[in-house]
């Protein structure tokens, strides 16, 4: 696991956390990081790694659509930022599928 991959993972665990304690705005917060370092670990996997990189990618994928299932009834903007992170990450994932590195 790159480093990369590594921190992309803690980040995981810090919006997991955020999300179940309903911390919207912290989470909301930390979107473009997010998206900088989903960019970043994509650019530097190797096919190796990939396999671990969209394991994560779907991990965040399903925290972030818990997230905006609960941030929807009590907060519809940050259900929107949520909604926008999520199909960005789906998007990263997609693009990880069918490339070929």
């Amino acid at each position: 696991m790159s480093q990369l991959e590594y921190t992309l993972e803690k980040l995981a665990e810090q919006i997991e956390q955020l999300a179940s304690q309903s911390k919207w705005d912290e989470l909301i917060a930390l979107e473009p990081t997010l998206r900088e370092l989903v960019q970043a670990t994509i650019a530097q996997t190797s096919e190796d790694d990939k396999p671990q990189l969209i394991a994560t990618l779907t991990r965040l994928r399903s925290i972030y659509a818990d997230a905006v299932q609960h941030a929807g009834s009590n907060r519809s903007e940050s259900a929107q930022e949520l909604t926008s992170v999520r199909r960005s990450l789906k998007a990263a994932q997609s693009y990880l599928n069918t490339s070929k590195f």
